[in-house]
């Protein structure tokens, strides 16, 4: 019997897009409930409705973004030909930084899961979307609308942030959906639409700083997700541990993509949290 478990949890396969779309956001929810000043003030900065959504939102999506690494994701799916090149441009930086700085017993390996698959990944991109979303320069005005380089990077990361959620989420609608012209345009359309009304609806005088602390966090869930796999992520590189750089870190025991232990344990542990949760989140939210 100890055999067979071990067969079905034993595997280098990582989380399904699905359950780290529904980690990030059980694992935001009991944040926000359990340490509501450190979500709401550190890292959300408000207690606003709006602006809650709009931040899981960005964390959901920001959970499947490392997976850009792989030659196959949830997320390269998702987005076409912008996934390709994200995954293109990502797996040729990974592959380079692997090859210039590692520890004497470092192997070249597969850019997947390398270097995006790092805390330090998870915070430079953070300060990279933080840099960008405070860029106040003015590109047009629209109906006395102005639209900033930070107004319009906002927008496009909450754009594919919501897809990135329905593809994980509702993946068989989603799928059958979208590879329809019709449904497609109508999906693409609907997506826009309800971007354009968050962003819109956020508060005039709150920062987009925000938004880098959301991107850090969701993509932080991914690591430590993936670290439930055999294989484990570097996440703490560059620091030298056993003569490697690139030493994969990873929890006792690994979890099968899309096995047993995933689709009958953490799966619904996952939507548990998420629904006691938001009973305790919703009272504290204005």
């Amino acid at each position: 019997m100890l055999t067979i478990l071990i067969k079905r949890i034993k595997s280098d396969s990582g989380l399904m897009g699905p359950t780290h779309a529904l980690s990030a956001l059980a694992f935001a929810l009991m944040l926000t409930w359990l340490a509501s000043d450190f979500m709401l003030k550190n890292i959300i900065g408000s207690t606003n409705v709006v602006v809650f959504i709009t931040a899981i939102i960005i964390i959901i999506g920001s959970s499947l973004s490392p997976d850009f690494d792989a030659v196959k994701s949830t997320s390269i799916n998702t987005l076409g030909i912008i996934g390709i090149m994200l995954s293109k441009i990502m797996r040729a930086f990974s592959s380079m930084v692997q090859s210039l700085i590692k520890g004497p017993y470092d192997k070249d390996s597969d850019p997947h899961r390398g270097f995006w698959h790092t805390f330090i990944a998870a915070g430079l991109v953070g300060l990279m979307v933080s840099a960008i979303t405070n860029i106040n320069i003015k590109i047009f005005i629209v109906n006395n609308i102005t639209l900033t380089v930070a107004t319009l990077s906002v927008i496009f990361i909450v754009y594919i942030s919501i897809q990135l959620v329905l593809a994980s989420l509702f993946k068989g609608f989603y799928k059958k959906t979208k590879n329809k012209f019709i449904g497609g345009l109508i999906m693409s359309g609907v997506s826009m639409l309800s971007t354009v009304m968050l962003v819109f609806s956020l508060p005039a005088d709150l920062s987009y700083s925000w938004v880098g602390a959301a991107v850090t966090f969701g993509w932080i869930t991914h690591l430590l997700g993936d670290m439930l796999t055999v294989s484990g992520v570097p996440i703490l590189f560059p620091i030298k541990f056993k003569g490697k750089r690139w030493w994969n870190f990873r929890f006792p025991l690994g979890i099968k993509a899309g096995g047993y232990i995933e689709k009958t344990l953490l799966i619904p542990v996952f939507i548990i949290i998420i629904i006691f949760s938001l009973f305790k989140v919703i009272p504290i939210l204005n």
